[in-house]
């Protein structure tokens, strides 16, 4: 009977982890399955926010973006400022401490944002290590100096007292991850501390190639293994089959996946939970193999899968927007959003296209017609039903 009952949970797609007694779907990213478009307005709230466009709050390029029921916080690391929006998209305040006095940064690498503490934490480009902390009026708070880091590829606020950080094995300094790339860094005294998730055979986003005058070049891959929903974290590493989720301290397994990392025909395939909703776990996977001729990624294919935990089913999906008559990408890759919520940006040029060609809605239309064409990038916010 035992036995009957495990083949069942396998043939549904689930597998059982003896040693946490943890029931999770599994994934297999190279099995076609069936494919499925996703109507987002018959599942989710759908809201159009324009964010402000003053002389002050100009917009050049769209980094980590988190939100709370009364900000939207946007990290611009082009013009190296953080901007700070109410959740009518009306501009409030920006931090723009770019310089070399003690309580300016050089460069913002990373960013995250700590609503409940009222806590911008920036990780400056050098020296390594040094974490400048500001509230959101933009006065500076600290410096934390975390000098035990490797280099971070991504940053978030995990407890009151710790910020987690993702190091990829090739990261940029000196300093490597070893078998431990998920690293806490207490934000009192910069202690870090590596999660207690060893990682064996890591694949990189990052490959460096040196000619034969010394001179590197880096090909990085934009995908990501951290993702963070409402209070807790998910950690789907390149190199692990299993996914967890970091919750009070504990990892605790919510998907397993197979048919990933390093393929036969020399690819590698990356995949990471890009979304997890109430019922809905939505896996991003993407096949790369390196060009040495150009040190660039060449992206194969490509899928977005998604587990519906109500019904167990599996499928390939898109989802689609009838406002813009298209399927967008809703991840939440270095996004920090309330539960269940997702936000992408449609940018002027996608809005004055579709317009051209009449694939707007009336409200998009409307929407369209105030806005100039120089004005920053309307927010799309979405938040799934449960």
């Amino acid at each position: 009977m035992k036995l009957l009952t495990l083949i069942m949970a396998l043939v549904c797609g689930l597998v059982i982890m003896a040693q946490d007694k943890v029931v999770v779907p599994v994934v297999d990213l190279g099995k076609d399955y069936p494919e499925k478009i996703i109507c987002v307005d018959e599942i989710a709230d759908i809201e159009y926010i324009p964010l402000e466009t003053t002389n002050q709050s100009v917009i050049k390029e769209y980094g980590f973006v988190s939100m709370d029921a009364s900000r939207i916080v946007v990290t611009d690391r082009f013009q190296n400022e953080i901007f700070i929006f109410g959740v009518d998209g009306k501009f409030i305040n920006k931090i723009s401490h770019r310089g070399g006095g003690p309580k300016e940064y050089q460069t913002i690498a990373l960013s995250c944002v700590d609503f409940d503490n009222d806590r911008i934490y920036v990780w400056d480009y050098k020296p390594l290590g040094r974490i400048k902390v500001y509230d959101f009026s933009g006065r500076y708070i600290k410096q934390i100096n975390a000098g035990g880091a490797p280099w971070p590829d991504q940053m978030y606020v995990y407890d009151d007292s710790h910020l987690i950080v993702y190091c990829d094995p090739d990261n940029l300094s000196k300093i490597k991850t070893g078998n431990t790339p998920y690293k806490l860094i207490n934000t009192t005294t910069g202690k870090v501390t590596p999660l207690n998730l060893t990682v064996q055979s890591q694949i990189s986003r990052h490959h460096k190639e040196q000619d034969d005058d010394g001179n590197v070049s880096l090909a990085v891959l934009e995908f990501y293994p951290l993702t963070r929903a409402a209070d807790n974290v998910i950690i789907s590493d390149f190199s692990s089959p299993l996914a967890y989720e970091l919750k009070n301290g504990k990892l605790i397994p919510v998907m397993k996946r197979i048919g990933g990392g390093r393929l036969s025909n020399g690819s590698l395939r990356f995949s990471s939970i890009q979304n997890l909703t109430s019922r809905q776990i939505v896996i991003s996977s993407v096949d790369a193999i390196l060009d040495k001729h150009t040190g660039t990624y060449e992206i194969g294919d490509d899928k977005t899968i998604c587990y519906d935990m109500m019904d167990k089913s599996i499928f390939c999906v898109d989802f689609f927007f009838k406002d813009l008559n298209r399927s967008l990408g809703i991840g939440s890759w270095n996004r920090d959003m309330p539960k269940n919520t997702a936000v992408c940006f449609i940018s002027m040029n996608l809005l004055e296209k579709l317009h051209n060609q009449g694939k707007l809605s009336d409200k998009l239309e409307h929407l369209y017609s105030t806005l100039d064409e120089e004005a920053n990038s309307v927010l799309l916010k979405v938040t799934f039903n449960k």
